[in-house]
């Protein structure tokens, strides 16, 4: 990971009450890394295959709690998974259990 110019000093300031918060420059980016939209979008597939298919809850109930834990509107949602057909047809033929999604993401509520 690319190291932060000023990042440390955020940290000291919130960690430590006497030291003031410094004002960083921002630098504009344009959209976000394609890796951490892709890695994002696998978690949405894997937890609207969670919640369908181990936990057994409704279409409208699933997409309440997406976009409840992911922060994206339902159109969005419902256009990631349409987007990842192909790893959604993988889970139909691997049939992934519970365990399989608390490996992958160990720091994840699976229950």
């Amino acid at each position: 990971m690319q190291a932060l110019r000023g990042h440390q000093s955020i940290y000291n300031a919130v960690l430590f009450d006497d030291q003031p918060l410094p004002q960083l420059k921002v630098v504009e980016r344009k959209g976000r890394s394609n890796s951490l939209k892709e890695k994002q979008n696998e978690l949405i597939v894997c937890r609207y295959w969670y919640y369908v298919k181990l936990k057994r809850k409704t279409y409208p109930d699933t997409l309440d709690a997406l976009e409840n834990e992911i922060f994206l509107a339902q159109l969005t949602i419902i256009r990631i998974i349409q987007a990842n057909d192909v790893l959604l047809k993988s889970f139909q033929e691997t049939k992934p259990s519970e365990k399989y999604f608390q490996k992958k993401y160990p720091y994840i509520v699976w229950d």
